[in-house]
């Protein structure tokens, strides 16, 4: 007959619970992000910009801008912040169904031509977006 005492069960549940609980609270959860766009040098409102990730299967994340420029970063709806990793940023003005004309030039628009790139770490983080006119 094979005897169990009470702590062979009890110590590697206990062990796996504290992993789990130690691994929630870990930095590497979503990472606040704020900043500014500006294009040349100018506050750039009612801009929508997009952080897109280097790993296809992680999510993207996005926002936009409010009067001065600023943004925050939303990942699902209702969830702040991008995890940590390389993006690649694209920003946009323009809303055709609005007669809104774009102001962003073309190359910050578009994935394959962006220059922007940032890596966002874990925690809370500012990252300003510096756009030139051609």
């Amino acid at each position: 007959m094979t005897y169990f005492n009470k702590f062979s069960l009890v110590l590697p549940i206990g062990i796996c619970l504290f992993s789990f609980i130690a691994g929630c609270n870990s930095n590497e959860g979503p990472a606040k992000v704020t900043g500014v766009i500006r294009l040349d040098g100018q506050p750039l409102p009612e801009a929508t910009v997009s952080f897109t990730p280097d790993d296809p299967g992680a999510f993207s994340s996005g926002g936009g801008t409010d009067q001065n420029g600023q943004y925050e970063l939303f990942y699902a709806e209702g969830k702040t912040g991008a995890l940590p990793g390389n993006y690649k940023v694209t920003v946009s003005t323009g809303r055709p169904w609005d007669n809104v004309p774009e102001k962003v030039p073309e190359k910050y628009r578009e994935l394959k031509t962006t220059d922007l790139v940032y890596t966002i770490k874990p925690g809370k983080q500012t990252i300003d977006i510096e756009l030139k006119s051609m």
